[in-house]
């Protein structure tokens, strides 16, 4: 599960190159959640999530936008404020900046609450680990790699008897660029 940008265009390319790149490690990506949306405006969270659902439903290979996260005010002056707690003659300033910090941590747990499909990334989840415990041999997707336009071939460096795939940052971006990653 990847967390994402704000916004759609960054957010689906930054999306597209961790996913490239996490595929190329035989990691399944279940999809993202997207995070620190603005309330109003162009790029507000209604706006975004309309777009990044469409980009997923059409583009998503088997992923998903499982959520999108409003920007809390509270969680960005979070530090600050708990720095400012003047002192109670009943509380001292450490009880006073724990009480704020998780007044504040609880302020995000009911957001993410209302905003995230959990239980949805959970079944995808589930059904992920069920499909890939019933493949018996990892298999290296070199194929889709070396067919893209820059001809780019893995090499494997093997580490007593474990194996593993080095790729160079080229590599991961010009894999992403296949896979629809526009750059930025």
């Amino acid at each position: 599960l990847l967390v994402g940008k704000s916004g759609v265009g960054d957010a689906i390319d930054s999306h597209n190159l961790n996913a490239a790149y996490f595929k190329l490690r035989e990691v399944v990506v279940l999809g993202g959640v997207f995070n620190r949306l603005k309330v109003s405006g162009y790029y507000s969270l209604e706006n975004c999530k309309t777009a990044l659902r469409m980009y997923f439903s059409k583009f998503g290979d088997r992923q998903q936008a499982f959520g999108f996260l409003p920007e809390l005010e509270a969680m960005n002056t979070a530090r600050d404020e708990s720095s400012k707690i003047s002192s109670d003659a009943h509380a001292t300033d450490d009880e006073k900046n724990t009480a704020h910090l998780l007044d504040v941590a609880g302020q995000f747990i009911e957001t993410f609450r209302t905003h995230v499909d959990v239980p949805a990334i959970l079944s995808a989840a589930k059904t992920a680990m069920n499909n890939n415990s019933s493949r018996n041999k990892r298999s290296l997707p070199t194929e889709a790699l070396t067919e893209h336009k820059d001809n780019i071939k893995l090499k494997r460096l093997i580490h007593s008897s474990d194996t593993r795939i080095k790729l160079t940052r080229a590599q991961i971006e010009s894999a992403a660029s296949a896979a629809g990653a526009a750059g930025g």
